[in-house]
C-alpha cells in the first residue's frame, strides 16, 4: 500500500504534534492498520456521505495515546485500483465538528 499526503495534511500533523507527542506513532500504527483494511473494520471508518466525487473519501477515528479517551479524525482517499491512500486531513473533533470539503474538492473533484 502505497501512503501518500496533501501538503496541508502536513500542517495538521504538525500543528496536532506540538499538543500531542504521542502522535508520530500512533499515525503509524493507523497506517498499518489500513494497509491491512482500507475500507475499515468494525466502526472506525466510515465513507463520507454525498461528496459526488468518482474517489471514495473515508473518515477513520485515530486514537491518540496522549487524548487517552478522545480521538482524532483522520480523512483520507483510497484508490482501490492503484492501492493507494492519500491522507487530507486531521483534526481534533472538540475543534472542529466535520471535515473540509473544500480541501477534499481542491484536490479529488
Amino acid at each position: 500500500m502505497q501512503f501518500a499526503e496533501v501538503p496541508e495534511f502536513s500542517k495538521d500533523f504538525k500543528k496536532l504534534y506540538k499538543k500531542y507527542k504521542s502522535l508520530q506513532d500512533d499515525l503509524e500504527l493507523r497506517k498499518k492498520v489500513l494497509a491491512l483494511f482500507p475500507t475499515g473494520r468494525g466502526n472506525d471508518v466510515d465513507q463520507i456521505p454525498g461528496l459526488k466525487i468518482k474517489s471514495k473519501i473515508y473518515k477513520a477515528r485515530l486514537m491518540c495515546r496522549t487524548l487517552k479517551r478522545e480521538s482524532l479524525r483522520l480523512i483520507y482517499c483510497y484508490e482501490e485500483e492503484i492501492q493507494k491512500i492519500t491522507l487530507i486531513e486531521m483534526y481534533f473533533k472538540g475543534n472542529q465538528s466535520v471535515e473540509n470539503k473544500d480541501r477534499i474538492f481542491k484536490y479529488f473533484s
